[in-house]
């Protein structure tokens, strides 16, 4: 809706204010105009792409993204007689989507292969994250990125969850297995973040990097006497569920 940014901006010295250029990624055109009627943001411009905005600002920009690297799609891999099977989609007889299993060509590059893991277990793998940070490697020539999102390092990331965090989401009811592949367009799909994999995967163009939980970044600014506050860090939600990892280039 632009309020993030309308925040972001109102704790910013007068000075910075007018001297920031914002840029908005953004490809619909609903959330466009949404987004446009934020007030102090007239002069923001929007682009269709990371890649569009990176050129407008010469590279030099701080990127910053709540909940975004989720919503990537995944392969899925599951664990079988000692080998790993790749878990597709086909349409049944009956017309349903139903799941099936087979051997991958080859595996992306990630940090799951380099654990043990029991019988049956299945992992994801956000190659399409390892394609988008590629691309923003080469334009991107200075400055900072912080995301916030739920996940973890690689050696907590499947801590009770044999059958892995794929998950869908419709009308705030939480749907796994083969009722994911119902209701296509009318639910959300999702995964946890393996953040092991985001960092060495910027590894080759990352100045500096740092992992977090929400808790421990928001802990030096909180106000433990308001509700909001005490949500966003609290030990057994969404302050140790969700992640924060920052990222900078210098060259």
């Amino acid at each position: 809706s632009g309020a993030l940014a309308s925040a972001v901006r109102a704790q910013l010295s007068i000075f910075h204010r007018w001297r920031i250029q914002w840029h908005f990624v953004e490809t619909s055109t609903s959330l466009r105009k949404l987004q446009q009627q934020a007030p102090h943001l007239k002069r923001a411009l929007w682009h269709d792409s990371i890649e569009s905005a990176l050129a407008s600002c010469k590279g030099e920009a701080c990127i910053y993204s709540n909940e975004f690297f989720d919503a990537f799609p995944v392969r899925l891999f599951q664990r079988e007689a000692e080998q790993w099977q790749e878990v597709g989609v086909k349409q049944s007889p009956t017309g349903e989507l139903v799941e099936c299993l087979s051997s991958p060509q080859c595996l992306p590059e990630s940090s799951v292969w380099q654990r043990s893991w029991p019988e049956a277990q299945r992992v994801e793998v956000h190659e399409t994250v390892q394609h988008w940070l590629r691309s923003l490697a080469i334009h991107w020539r200075r400055g900072a990125m912080l995301t916030i999102d739920y996940g973890s390092s690689v050696d907590s990331l499947y801590q009770r969850q044999p059958k892995g965090s794929l998950r869908a989401y419709r009308a705030q009811e939480r749907l796994v297995g083969e009722e994911i592949y119902r209701n296509i367009g009318r639910q959300d799909l999702t995964a946890d973040v393996n953040f092991t994999d985001l960092m060495e995967w910027s590894r080759p163009f990352a100045a500096a990097q740092s992992l977090g939980t929400q808790a421990e970044f928001l802990a030096p600014c909180v106000d433990a006497s308001h509700a909001g506050d005490r949500y966003a860090i609290d030990p057994w939600g969404a302050g140790q569920a969700f992640q924060v990892w920052q990222c900078s280039v210098t060259r």
